[in-house]
């Protein structure tokens, strides 16, 4: 954190208020080994003091980190509209999905063009009128990189783990194979 938020903090006295001892520790322990002493460097660059308050009292310890926010908690990453429409008609296997639905609408259960022109695949009961069923917008492949940044790497996205953002993008989003996408890419 000192070193994502150094222009804000460089010259600057603060105060750490936190729940870990180990904190206190670190800034006094006698012969430190390589990472920790490499850590003491990298803190003695600012002018701060630690201040420790116990878990039980510290209700907002773990508040950037694991705290619900509304806007945050539901939060949905969004891609230009017009490029994703293009982006689905680009992509040979969708687009031959995106011309079964426009010239047999209704014929393929599983898949249907939204009110905004984009491929859904539907959730539910298939009987159902898509209007009706929650739907999901399929993702190309062009795309899909795009939305794994957007949804688990951006500061506002929580960097949560693989299966965070494998429910929070399959909730919006489909493409085969997500889960093993997401997994591959949080473990980078």
């Amino acid at each position: 954190a000192v070193r994502h938020f150094r222009c804000y903090l460089f010259g600057r006295h603060f105060r750490v208020i936190t729940d870990c001892n180990a904190l206190k520790w670190l800034m006094s322990v006698r012969d430190p080994n390589s990472r920790l002493a490499r850590w003491n460097l990298l803190l003695q660059e600012h002018s701060f003091e630690i201040v420790h308050r116990a878990g039980k009292f510290n209700q907002n310890a773990d508040a950037l980190s694991r705290a619900v926010v509304r806007g945050l908690a539901d939060f949905k990453p969004m891609l230009d509209l017009e490029r994703f429409r293009q982006q689905q008609r680009n992509d040979d296997e969708l687009a031959s999905l995106i011309k079964q639905c426009e010239n047999a609408p209704g014929r393929h259960s599983e898949y249907y063009l939204d009110n905004e022109g984009l491929l859904c695949r539907q959730e539910g009961d298939r009987g159902a009128k898509p209007e009706t069923s929650r739907g999901r917008v399929v993702v190309p492949v062009s795309l899909r990189d795009e939305l794994l940044r957007t949804t688990h790497d951006a500061p506002y996205a929580g960097h949560l783990g693989a299966r965070k953002t494998t429910e929070r993008l399959s909730r919006d989003y489909y493409w085969p194979h997500m889960k093993q996408d997401v997994k591959v890419h949080c473990d980078r």
